[in-house]
């Protein structure tokens, strides 16, 4: 009997949990379905952002539902159960995160063109998140060690030249972002870096 309840149990967890995740899953696509930040682009040269619709409103919820969407992508090639490769790592990483470069090309419009106090507000509490995403990604130990193993393969030496030149891109650029620290090294990077965010934001505001 108490066999039967610890399955029981289990089981129901793992169903709540299951309606819980598909949920989120509906609720992230229709806030992205009603997202003008988020939308993918339409018109000439393969699609242009929609600047004649851009809202300010939308703008945190779209960099909040892009990072969690990219988050959940670069969590899905970190934990690949197949060896690492060049396509199934390095390109899938270059593929991933769509969403989110949407609503940056948004960003850095308001940013550089069309500033305002109520935007920089928006900036000045966003930078910092950003930054810790950002981190989230580049100290994902899971992936930076798919990365090495690409980067160290024989593969490597196999791909065409602009590949390499890719891989090679992909490895320093988390190098130089704190994903080979360890330890108390590691948080302290992540911290200086939102604490540089946090004064960026500032001094633009």
């Amino acid at each position: 009997m108490c066999r039967y309840l610890l399955n029981l149990t289990a089981g129901c967890c793992a169903l709540v949990l299951a309606v819980a995740c598909t949920e989120r899953s509906k609720d992230m696509s229709s806030g992205a379905d009603s997202n003008v930040l988020l939308a993918e682009w339409s018109g000439p040269y393969g699609g242009v952002p929609a600047f004649d619709r851009m809202d300010l409103g939308a703008l945190k919820p779209a960099l909040e539902m892009g990072m969690a969407a990219h988050l959940e992508e670069i969590d899905a090639i970190a934990n690949d159960s197949e060896p690492a490769t060049f396509e199934n790592t390095v390109v899938a990483m270059e593929r991933a995160g769509r969403d989110l470069e949407r609503v940056l090309a948004y960003w850095g419009i308001w940013s550089a063109n069309r500033s305002t106090p109520e935007f920089r507000e928006i900036q000045q509490e966003m930078a910092p998140v950003l930054a810790e995403y950002r981190t989230k990604i580049t100290q994902n130990q899971a992936l930076f060690a798919r990365i090495k193993t690409v980067y160290e393969s024989d593969e490597t030496t196999s791909l065409r030249p602009d590949q390499q030149r890719l891989v090679q891109l992909v490895y320093d650029r988390f190098a130089r972002n704190g994903a080979t620290l360890e330890g108390d090294a590691r948080e302290r990077y992540a911290a200086i870096d939102k604490r540089l965010a946090e004064l960026k934001s500032g001094q633009e505001k």
